[in-house]
């Protein structure tokens, strides 16, 4: 019996691997005409990979086909529901090669050429799934998951676009030329791609012109406030971390006369929203209101200050301070009546990535190839960049500015020039978030990376500073550079953050850097946000009226409080105890936690990691220090309704839910 021997393809089997091919082409091409068409950049080492990979996948499709002697048609129904399963999930498989099929039947008497029968696969298949949203009122949920209702939404605008454009391919006066015929379908293709439902995303936040005047009873010095959002103090070599994460602000502490690290430094919170409102007003998050404070997951984004708590912003612009705002995280812009008293509010947002398909395969196929290129946030390196122009723009008046930078956050990934630096990497490493659900293996691996993203943000800050010094801004600007919460990877039951009140979530770094000839005293004691909000107001001669100390001229230590509003829509990837209201007060080296009624005391200077819990055994420490707790975070603020004179309200609600999403929250 003889075996059968594998055949290779003869020439008049490559119109289906040039169809498939050219299919991975028009997706890749329409896909990034819509992201551009949103405004996005388009990072070329990610969409040379994405592209690698689709048309690649695309043309071994064909191959495969042509092995097996499977018609053109039938090669491209195939790849049509292959993507769709890509997309949808196996359900999509039946559902596409019914739609696909069903217009090769319509248009069976005068088929179009086989090679633009591959860029009409290709590209409709994509540009339906980015225009299907639109058919959002005509397909809704219903009886339908929304998994479900996307299929089905995508199917119909395949079907009807599929059997449009391949009829007019299929005409007389299409068929006397493939090359043509061929050139004008794709031009239709991408005009359909770059077409003005595409600039309906665009959420940009326009900047505006900054101007500043003579501030009365107030310091003409600038202040210049650098937020490290997701950086905890212990996993810093500045604060004793074994490895070297952070030489370029240890290099810039050891160079400026005057610099202050504070080595008990504390945020109020354990997650974005709060903190940044807590050092924009200097009150706690129990009188300001931004926290989630048992809020369902749908509710958190229109969470925002209450309408009567003043921002120290508005004051500063008041006394004629310029103002302005430079941030990667989006819950910035999200959050309601954070940029009260900004003249300019800048969201730098994320990368463009290739929708649907492209930027799918890439993830399925090699996560972390690239990953840095579609990161849900911007690069420090685009944050510092428009930082310095607005900088430029403040011109010679005092201005406030306030800077985010999102470099260490999740997803904890591997970035060009620090990959490995801290432990091995792969391009087929996972981009999962920090959750409880990882083995301990995994997590070990995304603290390492996290690890190096701090790093890498490191050198961003360095970079920023040797660019404010060439300036000549060091001279005359108090810069004071401070996390915004921590991280946790395992620790106490908790992943993530927004998750509890422990020390690797709310021990952050926090550095002060005054002008030349400026002077702080030191402390070894608490500081908070509230305490740098204070010191704001007095820089800035603002009215002040909350609990935080002017750290000028600070000359006792006290206690530092925080604050935890429940997030139970966090305990199943993140912990039990997110679930819960906490409360926490240090007043070094005790540190008093209240889990609902259920009290822990830690002697922070022998037991820095809160592993032994001594309420048991000093309870008259506790009832000293009982009085000193922040207040229950009974409520959050209500929920507002976007405003047009609110540049945080800016954006699509169901775009910017789905930005957050990607961050994990």
């Amino acid at each position: 019996m003889m075996r059968p021997e594998l055949r290779t393809p003869r020439p008049r089997d490559t119109a289906q691997v040039l169809a498939c091919a050219l299919a991975g082409v028009a997706s890749v091409l329409c896909e990034s005409v819509f992201a551009l068409a949103r405004g996005g950049e388009l990072v070329t080492t990610y969409l040379g990979a994405c592209a690698l990979l689709v048309v690649g996948g695309s043309l071994a499709f064909g191959l495969v086909a042509a092995l097996v002697r499977l018609p053109t048609t039938l090669a491209l129904i195939a790849w049509v529901a292959t993507a769709g399963w890509l997309l949808h999930g196996v359900l999509a498989l039946p559902v596409l090669a019914l739609a696909a099929a069903l217009v090769a039947w319509l248009v069976r008497r005068a088929p179009p050429h086989a090679l633009v029968q591959g860029l009409l696969a290709g590209g409709v298949l994509s540009l339906s799934s980015l225009l299907a949203p639109w058919l959002t009122v005509v397909i809704a949920a219903g009886k339908l998951t929304p998994g479900q209702a996307a299929l089905a939404r995508h199917a119909v605008v395949f079907g009807a676009l599929s059997l449009g454009l391949a009829w007019l391919a299929s005409r007389p006066f299409a068929r006397r030329s493939v090359a043509m015929t061929s050139l004008a379908t794709l031009a239709v293709l991408l005009a359909l791609a770059a077409s003005p439902l595409a600039w309906r995303a665009s959420s940009r936040v326009d900047a505006a012109p900054l101007t500043a005047s003579s501030p009365s009873g107030a310091s003409r010095e600038n202040v210049l406030l650098i937020v490290l959002d997701t950086v905890r103090a212990d996993h810093t070599s500045l604060y004793g971390y074994e490895r070297e994460t952070t030489p370029e602000l240890a290099r810039w502490l050891a160079r400026r006369p005057g610099a202050v690290r504070y080595q008990q430094a504390y945020s109020n919170s354990s997650w974005t929203v709060p903190a940044h409102a807590t050092l924009l007003t200097g009150q706690l998050p129990s009188v300001h209101g931004a926290d989630y404070s048992g809020q369902k997951k749908e509710a958190t984004f229109g969470l925002g200050l209450f309408p009567d708590v003043p921002s120290l912003v508005e004051g500063m612009r008041a006394n004629g301070r310029a103002t302005f705002a430079v941030f990667a995280n989006p819950w910035l812009r999200e959050a309601r009546g954070l940029s009260r008293g900004f003249q300019s509010y800048e969201w730098i947002g994320p990368n463009a990535t290739l929708q649907p398909l492209g930027e799918r395969v890439r993830a399925l196929v090699a996560p972390s190839l690239r990953a840095e290129d579609v990161k849900p946030y911007a690069g420090g390196e685009r944050v510092s960049a428009r930082l310095l122009e607005r900088l430029a723009d403040a011109g010679e008046g005092p201005f406030f500015g306030l800077v985010n930078f999102m470099d260490a956050h999740g997803p904890h990934i591997a970035l060009d020039g620090v990959a490995g630096t801290f432990g091995p990497t792969s391009v087929f490493d996972p981009t999962t978030p920090v959750m409880l659900a990882n083995d301990a293996d995994r997590n070990l691996r995304l603290m390492a990376r996290y690890d190096e993203q701090i790093l890498r943000l490191d050198a961003r800050v360095g970079e920023l500073f040797g660019e404010l010094e060439r300036l000549g801004r060091l001279d005359d600007t108090w810069v004071i550079v401070l996390g915004d919460h921590g991280e946790a990877f395992g620790e106490h039951g908790i992943t993530d953050h927004g998750t509890a009140v422990f020390e690797e979530l709310v021990r952050v770094p926090q550095l002060i850097f005054p002008p030349r000839g400026a002077t702080l005293p030191s402390t070894g004691g608490p500081v908070s946000p509230l305490d740098v909000a204070a010191t704001l107001a007095a820089l800035t001669g603002v009215e002040y009226r909350g609990p935080g100390r002017d750290l000028r001229t600070l000359d006792a230590d006290g206690p530092v409080r925080v604050q935890h509003g429940a997030a139970p829509f966090r305990v199943a990837r993140h912990g039990a105890l997110a679930g819960r209201d906490m409360r926490a007060v240090v007043r070094w080296p005790w540190k008093l936690v209240l889990l609902g009624d259920e009290a822990r005391l830690y002697d922070l200077a022998t037991d820095p990691g809160e592993t032994r819990d001594l309420a048991a055994e000093r309870r008259e420490l506790v009832q000293e220090l009982t009085p000193l707790l922040p207040e229950r975070m009974l409520r959050s603020a209500p929920l507002q309704p976007a405003s047009g004179g609110d540049p945080g309200s800016a954006g699509e609600p169901a775009a910017n839910a789905d930005l957050l999403n990607q961050l994990g929250y």
